[in-house]
């Protein structure tokens, strides 16, 4: 005898248990119907910019082939390995009270 299960038909709503899941909030657009930038992104974006400044100033050069992690216009850490680049800019970021959402990642590959 195989077993069946029973049907959903008849379980009753959830409402009927007194929860009722909250609506979810519609997003903020702008006058094009798109989400604003969060901070952290625009900032970020400031901050690759300003990256893209001291490359292209040759101010860079001594971080070339590594990946430099920046915030508030300030290189906080750089290595040849990303993950040991980013933990070290986590570190430092701690240290300034600088928040990790708006650490930037830039990779030099200056030639």
């Amino acid at each position: 005898m195989t077993p069946t299960l029973p049907s959903t038909d008849l379980l009753p709503p959830p409402a009927a248990h007194g929860v009722r899941a909250p609506p979810a909030p519609e997003p903020e657009l702008d006058d094009d119907g798109l989400p604003p930038f969060s901070e952290n992104l625009l900032a970020r974006l400031r901050e690759r910019d300003w990256l893209d400044g001291e490359y292209d100033a040759g101010r860079l050069i001594p971080y070339q082939d590594e990946y430099v992690i920046a915030a508030n216009r300030t290189i906080l850490a750089h290595n040849w390995n990303v993950n040991l680049a980013y933990a070290a800019a986590q570190r430092k970021a701690d240290e300034l009270g600088i928040p990790h959402g708006i650490l930037t990642n830039y990779f030099d590959a200056c030639s």
